[in-house]
């Protein structure tokens, strides 16, 4: 089922025409394909804004609940490994909002 729908997607973009053993009409898809490519960059955009808030929300936690302090000893590497995390999602929104915003 999965596969059918990327494939629809990919191949086809439920096109009027279009058929999975021949592929879309070239042409008639145009308009298609950017709304396609535009649904995966906004996908692309939102798991990266979860990306930052998730490494936000980590660094908060060492800082704020004792609970989130004890269970960690290496308390100084998880809020590191956290800003990484977080800094490197930002870079990448970053990136793609220059280019494609």
């Amino acid at each position: 089922m999965i596969a059918q729908l990327v494939e629809q997607v990919a191949v086809n973009h439920r096109v009027g025409g279009s058929n999975p053993s021949h592929g879309a009409k070239i042409g008639e898809t145009k308009m298609e394909r950017n709304a396609v490519g535009n649904l995966f960059l906004e996908a692309a955009k939102k798991e990266l804004e979860a990306r930052i808030k998730n490494a936000e929300a980590k660094i908060n936690l060492y800082l704020t609940e004792a609970v989130g302090v004890g269970e960690h000893s290496e308390i100084r590497e998880e809020i590191i490994k956290a800003a990484e995390e977080g800094a490197h999602a930002q870079d990448v929104l970053d990136f793609i909002n220059k280019r494609w915003n």
